[in-house]
């Protein structure tokens, strides 16, 4: 089996989310039930349009890249710093594919979290694709730590979701874990990140839901660039399976 190299995204996901409903339950007289703390995740959506952009304190970035149909069906693109490509559809993740490697397509998206979250609670997100030859399975099990505020060059962001991450792929019985961090912050979406190796890095600026942040909009001239780097992968890209 060849090495497979495949992105640790935590949600990556373009969420599609709708106010969440009260409860108006009542309980008996006497009786009370403990509070659990629920966030609507309607303020956390990522819309990817044409000016969408970020760079990090690693000096690494990710830009829209235009979009494309395949066997009938749309997909955005994002690209990121070493050349790699990241599939969406209005539905969530979609597929990858890295440097002169093949395209891989996920068999159903890598769907949204719901519209609303509860602290403590793990979302299993799930798929399956085809590569190679062989079949493989990835599972994104994300735990809402807490709610807390983040720091970045452009100021300090309240109300960001602490998400923990576990990752796992798997084929033919052998399968690779990786655990990763991640912060998202109203409106700017993923706003700080803790890799599977270990490293920390944070937005420093970009442009996100038709805003400006840390820098001015609608664009600067990197956006206008395009990555000529010959590297195969990096940061969110890991080695999980060998043989």
């Amino acid at each position: 089996m060849k090495k497979l190299l495949i992105e640790i995204f935590p949600l990556f996901l373009i969420l599609i989310s709708s106010c969440s409903k009260s409860d108006n339950s009542v309980n008996p007289i006497g009786t009370s039930t403990p509070q659990i703390k629920t966030i609507p995740s309607k303020n956390y959506i990522l819309h990817l349009d044409t000016t969408y952009y970020k760079m990090w304190s690693d000096s690494s970035w990710e830009k829209f890249n235009g979009d494309t149909i395949i066997n009938g069906k749309s997909y955005i693109k994002v690209i990121n710093s070493v050349g790699t490509e990241y599939y969406y559809t209005t539905l969530g993740y979609a597929g990858v594919k890295a440097g002169g490697d093949s395209l891989i397509l996920f068999d159903k998206e890598l769907s949204s979290l719901p519209d609303t979250l509860r602290i403590g609670k793990t979302y299993d997100l799930s798929t399956t694709f085809h590569y190679q030859g062989y079949n493989y399975s990835f599972n994104s099990e994300e735990t809402l730590s807490d709610t807390v505020s983040v720091s970045v060059p452009f100021g300090v962001v309240d109300s960001c979701l602490w998400l923990l991450i576990k990752t796992t792929i798997s084929t033919g019985g052998l399968s690779q874990v990786a655990n990763s961090q991640t912060w998202l912050a109203p409106d700017i979406y993923a706003i700080e990140k803790t890799l599977s190796s270990g490293l920390t890095i944070i937005m420093v600026k970009g442009v996100v839901n038709g805003k400006g942040w840390g820098m001015s909009f609608p664009k600067d001239e990197l956006l206008n660039k395009r990555s000529d780097s010959t590297k195969f992968f990096e940061e969110l890209i890991e080695p999980l399976l060998n043989q």
